[in-house]
């Protein structure tokens, strides 16, 4: 079957069909889609069961974030269930928005949650005293605790709803590349380096403006050292 591109919504999308982008796809097809690609500013490709490895390769992980809660330290709140009956602020559009949500529905708690446009407006409505706490991944929360004007003033708390991992996405079909890096990382890994730079960047003033993001490494990315893996399941 050729591959065919019809309109959708006006000229603004295309659909196309024809097209099992599992398989290998020959010159002529890559050159139909290029010239729809050309034609409209999105192409959608329906019913492709695509596995994440079969559209992208991902190094060894070097990073686990957790969805939790940044609070006054002072508020008195230290895990999720101590917000009952609160509201909490997130970002709309992200994942965390999500798990957050999921996990109330589930857990039956009464807490409110104000969705935010940005990052920088879930903060201002803990700091304006609006929400009483901010759920975030854990990492961008202590990023905000340092940055404000009394960093002391905020602790990151509870346990997390959700752990992501981070890793270096690569092109997909190229081992030996991915072997490349997977063994530099692991040097870097088993020589104890790894640390060092985790101390350096995350336990340590940053210049030029000296800020320390004093963020403990996690139990996650502990284990992770000492045995490497590039699963995204924990």
């Amino acid at each position: 079957m050729s591959v065919s591109i019809r309109s959708l919504r006006g000229a603004f999308a295309g659909e196309v069909s024809g097209l099992d982008i599992t398989k290998p796809i020959s010159a002529v097809d890559v050159a139909a889609i290029e010239a729809g690609m050309d034609a409209y500013a999105v192409l959608v490709f329906r019913d492709q069961h695509l596995t994440d490895e079969q559209q992208v390769a991902f190094t060894l992980n070097h990073f686990y974030t957790g969805t939790r809660l940044l609070t006054r330290r002072n508020s008195g709140i230290a895990a999720m269930s101590d917000r009952k009956g609160k509201t909490i602020s997130t970002t709309a559009g992200t994942t965390n928005f999500q798990v957050i949500r999921r996990y109330i529905a589930e857990s039956k708690f009464d807490i409110n949650v104000l969705a935010s446009k940005d990052h920088a407006e879930a903060m201002l409505l803990v700091e304006s005293g609006r929400a009483a706490a901010f759920g975030m991944d854990d990492i961008l929360l202590y990023g905000f605790a340092a940055a404000s004007t009394r960093p002391g003033d905020w602790a990151v708390v509870g346990e997390a709803l959700q752990v992501e991992p981070y890793a270096i996405m690569l092109r997909k079909d190229d081992p030996e590349f991915k072997t490349l890096v997977d063994a530099a990382m692991l040097k870097v890994i088993r020589s104890g380096e790894f640390e060092v730079l985790y101390r350096k960047w995350f336990q340590s003033p940053i210049p030029p403006r000296n800020v320390n993001l004093n963020v403990p490494m996690s139990d996650e990315l502990r284990r992770h050292l000492n045995a490497p893996t590039d699963h995204a399941n924990l």
